[in-house]
């Protein structure tokens, strides 16, 4: 499960550079995707 939310990340990470987003969204989306992974684990 660990692996998923890694590669998960790892994917969005490359999406959102590619689209040559600031590194503060970057950040701000980074956050705000975990949250929502978080919640579909717990649920």
């Amino acid at each position: 499960m660990q692996r998923a939310i890694f590669l998960t990340k790892k994917t969005l990470e490359r999406k959102i550079y590619q689209s040559g987003a600031r590194p503060f969204f970057l950040q701000t989306l980074q956050f705000l995707m975990l949250g929502q992974i978080m919640k579909i684990i717990k649920i």
